[in-house]
């Protein structure tokens, strides 16, 4: 049979910058793969990403060239070439920082071009050429120790065969090997010896099986494979017997089925597979028998079955239509249930991935579609699509065209939470990139302001957490749930600052609706709760005379101050002195506690200068006037001072006795705490006078002596009191 080469050239399209393909004697095609070249700089799509790094510094010919990419846990395997190292094999976690090279496999410029990349069992297996030009066959944890080689010279030409060409099964690693003897056979290694050898000889003697395509069902081993007589047929090897078989003969005689883009889904294995009545179309195998699933296009041309991805419960995959142009499919295995999702490309279009399948990111399969131009000399354009198996759900990838000039999307891949792949920039030429994710959450430093604070206040420093870790952010306030206060606050740069007069009293809590967006337009919401601190205030003062809470002034022992809440106090902010002249500080002391109403209440007492020191009377103040300062540095609530000044804003120290009407001084004799000594006042005294502490007419505001009768000393200081009649107030 002769193989049409522009319809199997279109199946093979992705590998066209790396695979040179060969018409045989007997009509097959045959592709072998070739050095990477330097991809020249094409318009294909601007994309929202980031360059993560200039492997290779400079434009165009310059550039690093990645290819290969897969994902092995959170890191992005990968080759990249640059002038010192040649083409090896670099890693990337999505940060510039991150993405370096493991190890340089053949030291110097000399290239190992690292291919047939594959994540199995969370271990990165791939092989190299070694300096002798065979290919062998290496493993990597991503540390240049852990990166090691699995067997020597024995890999082959995997684009000869078709990907993959390596899998797992229990302890048994299997790959596609060859030496002088027996050709490209199937090879088995054992993880835990070490042990590598042969398995088979499929094709006895030098010739070569060339197994591809390997892929793992219920247990067994599935591939593609010549034994020299059938063709490429689909075989199998039994994964406890390891026992191999061929499948079916699909084609009968030496032309072969071509059995390749292999997939399972569900209880089934699917590939694509030629014979002479249908061309190349969808097939089917549950491990015992093959069965044709749909002729999609009758004919010996076939509809070439490809990237087979399950999506969202189906399986989808693409087919050129008669006419030659891509379509996307889906199937659910019978030939009914086999239908056309998407036609919207033209004859000009082919998809270009350079794997046997798309990537699948949430609910969509993402694929790259190639045109080409005319004239045809020109480089093809790209775009990025999408599809979840539906046709509405097929479109361009638009999150992924916004805002730069980076072109040539390919190898898009799922790392984690980043989508990476291969672009072109003006700038950096061909590089890999990494998609933008939106932010995640935003961060505000302090969610706390006092009340009555001025306008510009800065409440606190925005800051946003995103998968990136590279995005520069803007901060705005946004309408929606949660953006009832908005209007009395704004964002300057990253700070959130008052826009308005706030008062505990009326709004205790306010709610704003913030909104951080990425150098990409990519945004995250988030209802933050401001909390407005109640500025810390004195509540009331209460003179106290004696040991007695009342109004009487003639023996002053404390000052009781009270504030409207719990407060912070730090050293001693209280400060006491007499009115007028140039006397001493009163030295004070005091202590606290709290109240039934969760409030602080300090009571302070005196000693020293313009105090008496005599007996239980110590501490009493001399006759005068005085004036309590509390330092509001030294009184906080939340860190934040004392509204000493009560104007409303943090700060400003309380005075206490600054006017006549704070009553605060000290006169003996003064019963009533009218200020002046009056007939009252002799009249209280004349009733307690003789009497000693236990007594029930005993009044201590009497005793000035402190020897807990009144007697003969405290009359000749009250008749003095007497004699001064009123206290001036200075």
């Amino acid at each position: 049979m002769t193989q049409k080469p522009t319809l199997l050239d279109k199946l093979l399209r992705p590998w066209a910058s790396r695979i040179s393909f060969q018409t045989q004697s007997d009509g097959q095609i045959r592709k072998s793969l070739r050095a990477p070249e330097r991809l020249e700089d094409r318009r294909v799509m601007a994309a929202d990403f980031t360059l993560l790094q200039d492997i290779n510094p400079g434009v165009a010919v310059s550039a690093s060239v990645p290819y290969g990419m897969v994902s092995v846990g959170s890191t992005a395997f990968f080759a990249a070439s640059t002038p010192a190292n040649g083409t090896e094999l670099w890693k990337s976690d999505g940060t510039t920082a991150g993405t370096l090279m493991v190890k340089d496999l053949i030291a110097g410029p000399t290239d190992s071009f690292p291919n047939d990349l594959i994540n199995i069992n969370g271990v990165l297996y791939f092989s190299a050429i070694n300096p002798t030009g065979e290919r062998d066959l290496w493993k990597s944890d991503g540390t240049t120790a852990g990166t090691v080689i699995v067997a020597v010279g024995v890999f082959p030409d995997s684009a000869l065969v078709g990907l993959p060409v390596i899998a797992l099964i229990g302890n048994n690693l299997f790959f596609t090997g060859t030496n002088v003897t027996n050709g490209g056979e199937l090879w088995t290694s054992n993880l835990t010896t070490g042990a590598t050898s042969r398995l088979t000889d499929i094709n006895p003697g030098i010739g070569s099986s060339d197994p591809g395509s390997l892929t793992v069902f219920n247990g067994d081993l599935y591939f593609a494979a010549d034994d020299g007589t059938s063709g490429r047929e689909l075989w199998r090897t039994t994964g406890s017997t390891l026992v191999t078989t061929r499948v079916a003969d699909i084609w009968p005689g030496i032309e072969g089925s071509e059995p390749n883009n292999l997939k399972v889904f569900g209880n089934t294995l699917y590939f694509a597979a030629m014979r002479p009545a249908e061309g190349i179309e969808l097939w089917a195998t549950n491990g015992t028998s093959v069965n044709l699933i749909s002729d999609i296009v009758p004919g010996v041309d076939g509809s070439l079955p490809s990237y087979l991805t399950e999506v969202n419960g189906t399986l989808l995959f693409t087919a050129l239509s008669p006419v030659g142009a891509p379509e996307l499919w889906k199937t659910d295995g019978t030939n009914i249930g086999t239908v056309r999702v998407f036609n919207g490309f033209s004859t000009q279009d082919f998809v270009y991935e350079l794997r046997n399948s798309f990537t699948t990111i949430g609910n969509f399969a993402y694929l790259s579609v190639g045109t080409d131009s005319i004239p045809p000399t020109l480089p093809p354009t790209f775009r990025a699509w999408k599809s979840d198996g539906t046709t509405l759900g097929t479109v361009q990838a638009t999150e992924l065209t916004a805002g730069t000039s980076v072109t040539d999307p390919q190898e898009i891949t799922r790392v984690g939470s980043l989508t990476y792949f291969v672009g072109t920039s003006p700038t950096f030429g061909t590089e890999i990139f990494v998609t933008n994710q939106a932010p995640n959450d935003i961060v505000l430093s302090s969610t706390a302001v006092v009340e009555n604070s001025s306008v510009g206040t800065v409440v606190g420093n925005l800051s946003t957490t995103d998968p990136n870790g590279f995005d520069s952010f803007t901060y705005t306030l946004v309408t929606g749930t949660g953006s009832t206060d908005n209007t009395l606050f704004r964002i300057v740069g990253n700070q959130l600052q008052l826009n308005g007069a706030i008062d505990f009293e009326s709004t205790p809590a306010l709610s704003i609706r913030l909104r951080t967006t990425d150098n990409a337009n990519l945004t995250f919401d988030r209802i933050v709760s401001v909390t407005v601190t109640n500025l810390a205030e004195v509540l009331g003062i209460v003179v106290a005379g004696s040991n007695v809470m009342g109004s009487q002034r003639s023996n002053v022992r404390s000052i009781t101050v009270t504030f409207d809440g719990l407060v912070d106090i730090t050293g001693n902010p209280f400060e006491v002195r007499q009115r007028g002249g140039t006397t001493p500080m009163i030295t004070t002391a005091f202590t606290t506690n709290t109240n039934g109403l969760r409030q602080t209440v300090a009571t302070i007492t005196f000693s020293g200068a313009l105090t008496r020191g005599i007996g239980i009377g110590a501490g009493a103040l001399l006759n005068g006037y005085y004036q309590m300062t509390i330092d509001s540095t030294n009184v906080k609530r939340s860190n934040v001072n004392l509204d000493g000044d009560s104007n409303g804003v943090a700060g400003g120290d309380y005075r206490f006795g600054t006017v006549q009407s704070d009553r605060f001084f000290a006169l003996f004799g003064d019963a009533d705490g009218d200020g002046s000594g009056t007939i009252a006042d002799n009249n209280e005294f004349r009733r307690t006078n003789g009497r000693s502490a236990g007594d029930p007419l005993y009044n201590e505001a009497f005793n000035f002596d402190g020897i807990n009768r009144i007697a003969i000393e405290d009359s000749n200081e009250l008749r003095r009191t007497l004699r001064l009649r009123t206290l001036a107030f200075v």
